[in-house]
């Protein structure tokens, strides 16, 4: 059990833009153009803070405070929660935007923001599992990143699904959710990060 409970707190949604950033900004050179290593930092920054950080903070308060005087259920608290990561993430974007950062980077977060708006949605008539949805994203950019600009990333591709293979398991092993909520988050998450990648 701790074993599962570690496993998802690694791979916490939270923690995956992150995690993509690692990967992406220290591709070999003959793949990608490098960037400074001062602007790797920066981006890195940038990343916990907007993507984690301050949306972790804001989450915390309400599920504190706000979830106490209103007396919310579990569907509307989660609503709330991807609620407030979509809003940091689209600032994210409109940032990364703003230095001209390629699109290999952009269009992880624009589709993680797609995403999350389209979780909450789902969430009205379905206990989605976020968890597999994030990783099913981070799974369907390294694809689309392979395949669009043309890049072997067959080890990151074949980790990402690893993960996410012990990740469902988790899951699963904790009770959290059904194996349709975990298989059908996976797969919306792998499709609608694949399409961002692909159109537009």
């Amino acid at each position: 059990m701790n074993v599962t409970r570690a496993i998802s707190s690694f791979l916490n949604p939270l923690f995956v833009s992150f995690y993509f950033f690692i990967i992406t900004l220290n591709l070999s050179p003959h793949v990608m153009t490098p960037l400074p290593e001062k602007a790797k930092w920066m981006i890195y920054g940038l990343i916990i803070i907007t993507t984690y950080i301050i949306p972790g903070l804001f989450i915390t308060l309400y599920g504190n405070l706000v979830q106490r005087v209103f007396n919310y259920g579990n569907n509307e608290k989660k609503m709330s929660h991807l609620f407030i990561a979509a809003i940091f993430y689209f600032l994210t974007y409109y940032l990364l935007r703003q230095i001209n950062l390629s699109p290999v980077y952009t269009l992880f977060v624009l589709g993680s923001t797609t995403l999350l708006g389209v979780s909450i949605i789902i969430t009205l008539f379905w206990n989605i599992s976020i968890y597999m949805l994030a990783m099913g994203a981070f799974s369907g950019a390294m694809i689309g990143i392979s395949m669009i600009f043309n890049i072997n990333l067959l080890f990151p591709i074949f980790m990402v699904i690893l993960l996410s293979g012990l990740l469902g398991y988790s899951r699963l092993s904790l009770d959290e959710h059904r194996p349709l909520e975990v298989y059908g988050g996976y797969l919306i998450g792998l499709s609608g990060m694949m399409l961002h990648y692909f159109f537009f």
